[in-house]
């Protein structure tokens, strides 16, 4: 009996014997993805964006609402990690944080996001701070300029311009 060779058994396969195995994507490198069960999946976090519901979950899906959860719109999110917190100062300015050390920002009711911070940016090896791997779990803003994310391992990042700028206390 003859053997087959990989090149023979790629060929036979369809080439799938030689495709390389998925590589790791980064959840900060790779914008949540669009999808129709988004509204079904699970969100850890939930805000009034004026009369508008926002909602914010797993997978960096976040949704939003006009007509009191009847139906959710997906928003366009730049980060596919975990968000477990979501606020807003007005009707149009919001935050939410997450795993990753993840802040994003909307200045249009949650329909559209901005990456305002995450762990590699912050990520400071002399203080003993590895960035990314510790989670941003809660973010409350006292107007659309002064606010605060807190987070595992006595984390608390504060911003004086909307989040511009995020300054470790």
């Amino acid at each position: 009996m003859r053997r087959l060779t990989p090149l023979v058994l790629g060929v036979l396969l369809g080439g799938a014997a030689l495709a390389a195995p998925p590589s790791f994507v980064d959840p900060l490198d790779q914008p949540a993805l669009a999808s129709g069960l988004a509204a079904k999946g699970p969100m850890g976090a939930l805000s009034m964006a004026g009369d508008r519901l926002v909602a914010a979950g797993a997978r960096g899906h976040v949704l939003f609402s006009g007509d009191a959860g009847q139906t959710w719109s997906q928003a366009k999110v730049p980060v596919s990690s975990d968000l477990v917190a979501v606020t807003f100062a007005d009707a149009q300015h919001g935050w939410a944080v997450g795993h990753d050390s993840v802040i994003i920002a909307t200045t249009d009711g949650g329909k559209t996001w901005v990456r305002q911070l995450d762990g590699r940016q912050s990520a400071d090896p002399k203080q003993g701070d590895r960035g990314a791997e510790n989670p941003l779990l809660d973010v409350w803003f006292a107007d659309a300029r002064q606010g605060w994310a807190v987070g595992a391992f006595g984390q608390i990042r504060h911003t004086q311009d909307g989040g511009a700028t995020w300054s470790e206390l």
